[in-house]
């Protein structure tokens, strides 16, 4: 990877006395390279650990498919607490010490390395620090808001200071940083993505037997957010890594990211098992594991499965339909996957529900934009399963980047969280502009794969659900593909001609009204209306849609009805719900004409069907009620 030069022209304050950026520095690392190739073998740590969040349901739904490494600290913390530590002003949120003898961090040679995910656009950090029992730092490893850098201090005051300010350009695979802290003979070296940032001398006199080693997270503008969303992975080496050392291993863990693997080195599952899709006598089940395996789906009414569906070539992500289901029925169901040297994984038991026929009450839940943030995807995922509903509707940016060159956004940010409620609740999703990035569907398509008997197009479909038809768009291609003439202008036109429904939704990413502050469609500033969408509401108007869900907007607003372009009690609700996640967006100082209710924070929504009534809910991320709609046939 190139390295990002851009920030070593920066002038910042210093406290340091002996910060060292120079030509002569980064020669001397080079030549130090040689020398200790050849007395230093591949290095081996004395501690390596993982730090995946465990996000799973609660009570008996709590199951985690295939293997799980545990974190290396104990819940509740098991050390007596040390005095708070603040950075800028900031007390720690959570601190950890982690299983480990501190001794050899006491030391005058050993490496320290973490890897950091950090997909917010807040002021968050995370540090690794060597502390006295009074709570005296002695050195800390910190990432704060883009800003590396490590410390040594003495009684309590920064004396040696080593620091790089980076952009999100210079993070690997966007959101991901690889930071190593080397210490020889007293000589601390800092590392950022296989370079190095410059050397200081650690302050060793102030390292007594009492020094403890432990990990610190400052995230008061993420509440949720978990030290170990911050900091997936950490190594300590009981002696110094060199530059052909620190290279290589950034290169393997980049590489390891951009693969998406959770559990690097472990077999194990990477997405799923995900409900992509259900009728009232069929599911599609997909699952993706860390290497090409073979798979099983045993399933039935009752455990032990009696009936088997197999995925029979060898490859990393399955789709397998189950088929011959009852309407309106509650399935279990089991994955197990093998790979070439017969070794095996399982799921666990599950459990999946079948669509529900023209007649039955039906709820479901909406959300959107969950691009970015697997805590926040967590709390969501949790608070929608507290409310049973029979599917998901995820209304695109199911990542940030949902581009072939963008994997780990899926694993290990959208399927880390949400896997624990789409192995058990069938999600139907539509393309975002992030699915759209390489306009392939890359992933979208191998992950949530719509049905394809419709005449339609790979990012367009529909289904039936109770008394419900949804029509599901890509709205990606609107400037044509919405307009009379286009592809899915007829698709839908047919459809929405076709059906008897007593409720029709309309489903894409982008909205046709939006209060947005800052404008969304194609450089028009402050447009409250998406003119490249517009031609498509004719066909919900004349063809009854009650309501036209889309994303895209990160807030929620819903509209008054609409026909016409103004407002009338017989015309469509469009609803906004792109809270899912995604960094917040704010509203236009001014109130639209079109503006029912708005709300600027992370929510769902809940939409149930019966007996001629639609009832909708939306509820913000601490599970209030913020909004409520009842229509009536």
């Amino acid at each position: 990877m190139r390295r990002d030069r851009s920030n070593d022209r920066e002038s910042r304050p210093r406290r340091s006395m002996l910060l060292i950026r120079t030509t002569a520095f980064l020669l001397a690392c080079g030549s130090a390279s040689a020398v200790y190739a050849q007395r230093q073998a591949e290095p081996t740590p004395i501690a390596d650990w993982l730090l995946v969040p465990d996000y799973r349901l609660p009570l008996n739904a709590g199951n985690h498919p295939g293997p799980r490494v545990p974190l290396p600290y104990e819940f509740p913390d098991t050390f007596v607490p040390l005095p708070a530590l603040r950075v800028k002003g900031e007390p720690a949120a959570q601190e950890r010490e982690p299983r480990l003898d501190g001794g050899v961090l006491r030391g005058r040679q050993f490496a320290l390395e973490m890897l950091v995910h950090d997909h917010s656009d807040l002021p968050i950090g995370v540090g690794a620090f060597l502390r006295r029992t009074s709570g005296e730092p002695i050195w800390g490893v910190l990432y704060r808001y883009r800003d590396i850098s490590w410390t040594g201090y003495h009684a309590g005051q920064p004396v040696a200071r080593l620091e790089k300010r980076t952009e999100w350009r210079s993070a690997f695979d966007r959101y991901w940083r690889h930071i190593v802290l080397s210490v020889d003979s007293g000589r601390a070296t800092l590392w950022y993505n296989g370079e190095p940032v410059g050397q200081a001398d650690v302050p060793t006199a102030e390292v007594d037997s009492t020094a403890r080693f432990v990990f610190s997270s400052f995230t008061r503008a993420e509440p949720l957010m978990k030290l170990e969303d911050l900091v997936h992975r950490v190594r300590v080496y009981d002696r110094p890594l060199d530059g052909r050392a620190v290279r290589s291993r950034f290169e393997e863990l980049a590489g390891a990211v951009h693969r998406g693997l959770v559990y690097p080195g472990t077999f194990h599952f990477n997405a799923g098992p995900i409900i992509a899709h259900v009728t009232t006598d069929s599911a599609a089940l997909v699952f993706e594991t860390d290497r090409p395996t073979t798979g099983v789906v045993e399933y039935g009414k009752r455990l032990p499965g009696d009936r088997k569906a197999a995925a029979e070539e060898p490859r990393t992500i399955h789709q397998v339909r189950l088929s011959g289901l009852s309407a309106s029925s509650l399935y279990y169901y089991r994955v197990t996957a093998r790979d070439a040297e017969g070794n095996e994984i399982h799921s666990g038991d599950l459990t999946l529900r079948t669509a529900s026929p023209r007649g039955e009450p039906i709820s479901f839940a909406v959300v959107g934009d969950t691009e970015a943030r697997p805590h926040v995807n967590d709390r969501i995922a949790k608070l929608i399963w507290d409310q049973r509903p029979h599917f998901v509707i995820n209304l695109g940016d199911v990542t940030d980047g949902g581009t072939k060159s963008r994997k780990p956004d899926w694993n290990l940010e959208y399927f880390l969280a949400f896997t624990q409620l789409h192995s058990r609740v069938p999600v139907f999703a539509v393309p975002g502009n992030g699915e759209w990035g390489d306009r392939e569907l890359h992933w979208y398509q191998q992950y949530m794969p719509a049905p394809t008997d419709q005449g339609n197009g790979p990012g367009y479909y529909s289904f039936s659900f109770g008394d419900a038809d949804f029509f599901m768009l890509d709205s990606n291609p609107r400037a044509t593909d919405f307009r009379p003439g286009g592809l899915q202008y007829k698709w839908l036109e047919q459809q929405l001609g076709r059906s008897t429904a007593a409720w029709k939704f309309a489903c894409h990413h982008h909205p046709v009204y939006t209060s947005a502050e800052r404008g969304s469609f194609g450089g028009k500033p402050n447009s409250p209306v998406d003119e490249d969408a517009l031609p498509i509401t004719a066909l919900y108007e004349r063809h009854g849609v009650d309501v036209a869900l889309a994303g895209h907007i990160h807030h929620y607003e819903r509209s008054y009805p609409i026909k016409g372009g103004r407002l009338d009690p017989g015309g469509v609700i469009y609803l906004t719900s792109g809270g899912g996640g995604g960094n917040l967006q704010d509203f236009s100082p001014v109130r639209s004409w079109f503006t029912a209710m708005s709300h600027r924070g992370y929510h769902y929504c809940t939409i149930s069907l019966d007996a001629g009534r639609l009832a909708l809910r939306m509820y913000d991320i601490d599970g209030g009620l913020r909004d409520t709609l009842e229509l009536r046939r």
